[in-house]
Order: structure tokens, then C-alpha cells, then sequence
């Protein structure tokens, strides 16, 4: 008998997409998210622009840490609801609820002492702007990776692409008027964009909430059972943990990179590095929801013992991401040039024509990273946690962060040359993770 989690054909690009899209949608919000503090910051000052890019990567590297971790949530829940456990749903996703909470142990100290330490420039809007940062991210977790995994993993996925569209707006709106000192407000700067952001994130945290904790989700999948339980919080982080390791140390060193580059390369050189990078992050926003489509599709066929459908999931994940492809190499052949100019305007000749040079490479690296995003879902909704991790820490490090370092150091290699090396590793990680699945070893791990 077929298993569905919507009325198309299991497995097929038309199940993937009706689950994809919201996920994409609401990826593609908080991409946006980004790339409008970085617009209005850059209209502000090519200063306040600098500081966005340079906290972005330890920003990342907390995000990732933990989300990482807390999202592994999603596979217990899509497992579950695949086995029709559903009132194990809801305790499972307190634990990690408690959890992130917790996480203020680790970031008001480092808000406090380390702030300082972390950025090549620590002026004092870049330190205040880091720890307004820091200090939201927390509200983040639990919106985004606890309860949006009790969305996710049971395929009700436009859930959270409502909260994203939300928490996008009212960051653009508030943005405006903090930056520049708008409806009464004092001109705030760099230091009004995190305002912004942690106003927004506080909004969509309660609107989740008060979802999670509805008559029908507190009957249904005991949402309303808030006690702490050591031994599921142990269940969980004993999936996440491998891959948060991998997520944490990757991030944190893509940070030292970045503070290297800015320290040893000119102003115009680490903003070409901002303008391609702000370009590569904006359009992530597909591959990563896909790749939560075919996390939530692959967990939820393992936990139903469904296994026939995992390789159409991901044949159907190629089709899509072929399709996007071929778009984001359109936009980085004809239309680059003029998005540049329109979106940073303060840039000189020399730093647009650098942008617009890397570009290509930077859309080059999208499609790859799609390609190994969808194979690494595809393990990772398996609980083969432990195989990404060494997988992932391997290639980073001995791929990009060694030869960056000297590349940058030693030879005078930016932007460019950073390109090349990401995208070597995409290719690495893709052919080692298709050999992974290939070898159906993932199939004999057990996590319920």
C-alpha cells in the first residue's frame, strides 16, 4: 500500500514540491531577511555593511551549532509520525524547548567576554551589534528548530513558512525605521538592524507557541506534557550531537577565515567578498528547502519501514534542483551586473567589477551544494549522524580552512580563490556522500 503524506504519487517530484515549497518559501524569506539588513545597511554605510559581513559567520556558526543539534528533533518527530507514535510527538519537542532555553548558559558569557576577541574590528557597533545578535539567537532555536521540527517532521510545512514571511516583514519595516531614524526613532545604525531582528524574532516565538500548545495538537500529540525527560533530551542529542560537532567546528573556522581575509586583505576586497557572498546566501534559500522536504519524506518513509521511496525522493530532488540550476546560472550570466549596481549602490567600479567576476563561481557553488544538501538529508533523516560529521569536518578543514589560510597568509589569494576551494569541497562531499547511500549502510542504524 502506498504511503502519503500528500495526495501525489509517494516519492514523486509532485510530493516533494507540495512539501518543498512552503519549506523554500520560508527559506527563501529569511535569505531575504539578510540580504534586506545588508541592503539597507549598505545604503547606510559601506562601515555598517562591512560589520554585517564580518559577524555574519560566527552568527552562523552559533546557528548552526545548536540548530544542528535541536533540529535533530525532526527525525524523531518524522519517524514518529511515520510509525503513528503521534503522542510521542509532543514531549519529544519539550525536551529540545528546554534545551535551547539552556543555551543561555553558553551565550550571555560569551556576549559578556568573548564579543571582543571574535572580530579583526571591534569598534563598538560592531561588538553591540554582535551581542544583540548573540543574544537573540536563543528565541531562534526554539521557534525555528523545536517547534519548527513538530511542523516540519509531520509535513505541515506552511506553518512555518507564515512565520517566516512574518518575521521578514516586520524585520524590513523595523530595519528602515531604526537604521535611519525613522517615525521618532533615534538614527540607530548597524546597531538598529539587530534591534530589528531580535523585535521580530520575539513576534513569530509566541505566535509558534501559541500553535504548539492548540486544543487539538495538546490532544492529539501531547503537547501540553512539559515535563523534563532526561533520558529522551539523551535520545535526541545522541543523533544531533555528531552532526552539530561537524556544524560547530566547520562554521567557527569558516569565521577564522573570514576574520583572516578581512585582516589581511584591503576594504574593497573583503566588500567584493560581501557583495558575492550576500549573492550566494540570498539564493540558498532552495536547496535548503528541499533539502527539509526530503529530510521530513525520508524520516517519515524509514519510520513507516517504506525504504522503496527514498531513492525516488531523491532522484525527484535532482529533477527540481536541475531546474533551479539552470535559473541561478541565468541570473549569474545576464542579470548580475545590473543587481549589483542597484543593490550596492556605495560601491566603487573596482568592487563591482570584482563582484561581478566571482559571481559566476558563487552560482556554481549553489547548485553543487544543493546536489550535497539533499544526499545529506537523505542520511541524516537515518540518524547516520556520526558518518556526516567525519564526512564534513574532514573535507571543510583539510579542503578549505588549511589552504585558505595559506593561500590568503602566504599568497596574496582572496576572493577567488576561497570560490575554488568551496565549491572542490561541494564536489568532494557530494561523491562521498552518494557512495554512503549507495552502500545502504544507513539502513541498519535505529533510533526509536
Amino acid at each position: 500500500m502506498d504511503f502519503r503524506l500528500t495526495t501525489h504519487r509517494s516519492g514523486s517530484i509532485g510530493e516533494l514540491w507540495t512539501l518543498s515549497w512552503p519549506m523554500i518559501v520560508a527559506s527563501a524569506a529569511n535569505c531575504l531577511l539578510l540580504f534586506i539588513d545588508r541592503i539597507v545597511l549598505s545604503y547606510y554605510s559601506r562601515e555598517a555593511f562591512n560589520i554585517s559581513v564580518e559577524c555574519f559567520p560566527w552568527y552562523i556558526g552559533f546557528w548552526f551549532t545548536f540548530f544542528s543539534l535541536i533540529g535533530a528533533t525532526e527525525i524523531f518527530v518524522g519517524q514518529y509520525n511515520g510509525a503513528k507514535n503521534f503522542r510521542k510527538i509532543g514531549p519529544i519537542v519539550w525536551q529540545m524547548i528546554w534545551f535551547s532555553l539552556s543555551t543561555y548558559v553558553i551565550f550571555v558569557p560569551v556576549c559578556v567576554y568573548c564579543v571582543g576577541h571574535m572580530l579583526a574590528h571591534p569598534t563598538a557597533d560592531a561588538v553591540g551589534y554582535m551581542r544583540i545578535v548573540l543574544l537573540y539567537t536563543p528565541i531562534s532555536f526554539i521557534t525555528f528548530a523545536a517547534l519548527g521540527s513538530f511542523f516540519v517532521g509531520r509535513g505541515k510545512t506552511k506553518f512555518i513558512t507564515l512565520l517566516n514571511l512574518v518575521t521578514t516583514i516586520e524585520n524590513a519595516i523595523l530595519d528602515i525605521i531604526l537604521v535611519f531614524g525613522y517615525c521618532g526613532c533615534p538614527r540607530l545604525g548597524v546597531l538598529g538592524a539587530g534591534y530589528a531582528t531580535l523585535i521580530s524574532q520575539i513576534t513569530v516565538f509566541f505566535i509558534s507557541l501559541a500553535v504548539f500548545l492548540s486544543r487539538f495538537n495538546r490532544k492529539k500529540y501531547r503537547t501540553s506534557e512539559i515535563r523534563f525527560d532526561l533520558s529522551q533530551l539523551r535520545s535526541c542529542l545522541s543523533v544531533g550531537v555528531p552532526y552539530a560537532i561537524a556544524s560547530s567546528i566547520n562554521c567557527f573556522a569558516f569565521a577564522l577565515v573570514i576574520k583572516v581575509l578581512s585582516s589581511c586583505c584591503s576594504f574593497d576586497e573583503f566588500t567584493i567578498f560581501g557583495i558575492t557572498h550576500s549573492f550566494y546566501t540570498t539564493l540558498m534559500f532552495f536547496g535548503d528547502g528541499v533539502s527539509r522536504g526530503v529530510s521530513a519524506l525520508c524520516s517519515n518513509y524509514i519510520g513507516a519501514q517504506k525504504y522503496e521511496f527514498i531513492s525516488l525522493v531523491l532522484r525527484s530532488s535532482l529533477k527540481l534542483q536541475s531546474i533551479f540550476g539552470s535559473i541561478i546560472l541565468f541570473i549569474s550570466l545576464f542579470l548580475a551586473k545590473g543587481l549589483i549596481h542597484v543593490a550596492f549602490p556605495l560601491a566603487n567600479t573596482f568592487v563591482q567589477s570584482g563582484a561581478l567576476s566571482l559571481i559566476f563561481l558563487a552560482g556554481i557553488c549553489l547548485l553543487l551544494d544543493g546536489i550535497m544538501m539533499y544526499l545529506q538529508s537523505t542520511l541524516l533523516s537515518a540518524g547516520d549522524t556520526k558518518f556526516i560529521m567525519i564526512t564534513n569536518l574532514a573535507t571543510f578543514l583539510l579542503l578549505v580552512v588549511l589552504p585558505a589560510y595559506i593561500g590568503i597568509t602566504r599568497f596574496g589569494l582572496y576572493s577567488k580563490f576561497l570560490w575554488y576551494l568551496f565549491n572542490l569541497e561541494s564536489i568532494t562531499r557530494i561523491s562521498i556522500f552518494y557512495s554512503r547511500y549507495h552502500s545502504n549502510k544507513w539502513r541498519a542504524i535505529k533510533i526509536m
